[in-house]
């Protein structure tokens, strides 16, 4: 089990890539803090890797939020004493031309896509470093590298990603 022994936090947990990610990493022992602002599809999923021998709490999260963030990871260190891996999985799209995009949709998937990550990458970070390493993983999408139609607000969160990936790499 390549992951026996590591805690990781996953955003985004629910459903889709999140979900996959969570099976895959418990199964490969991890143990896992779920957060998604789906309730009860979170808390399910955290009971069916729970029934599979593995260890998942759920934790409801607005990544938008940075208050939310800081209170997922919390959650973690507060449950397992400790953070090896972050998963930044959680987006949202938005469907539009720019000029069809209110303030507020456009401050929501901002929010959600790129300054989630920013906010858990603010507390995630000290806590690897003085553990001495660890891991964060962000899911961005094909659009952060080709741009797509009827998007231009998605492309441009998704592109963020990919830049502040490669940005904190580099630090």
């Amino acid at each position: 089990m390549r992951l026996a022994g590591k805690t990781a936090v996953i955003t985004g947990a629910s459903k889709g890539i999140g979900r996959a990610i969570a099976t895959t990493f418990a199964r490969q022992g991890a143990k896992l803090l779920l957060g998604d602002v789906s309730v009860e599809e979170g808390e399910a999923l955290a009971r069916e890797i729970g029934h599979d021998d593995g260890l998942a709490r759920f934790v409801t999260t607005d990544v938008g939020q940075r208050a939310d963030n800081e209170r997922l990871i919390a959650a973690c260190m507060k449950e397992y004493g400790r953070l090896d891996i972050f998963v930044g999985n959680a987006g949202i799209n938005l469907p539009k031309l720019i000029t069809e995009s209110s303030d507020e949709e456009i401050d929501r998937l901002l929010n959600v896509n790129l300054k989630g990550l920013i906010y858990a990458s603010r507390v995630a970070i000290p806590i690897m470093l003085q553990q001495g390493g660890g891991t964060i993983l962000f899911t961005a999408s094909k659009t952060g590298l080709v741009a797509q139609t009827d998007s231009p607000v998605y492309c441009a969160s998704k592109g963020a990603v990919v830049m502040l990936a490669k940005a904190l790499a580099l630090d």
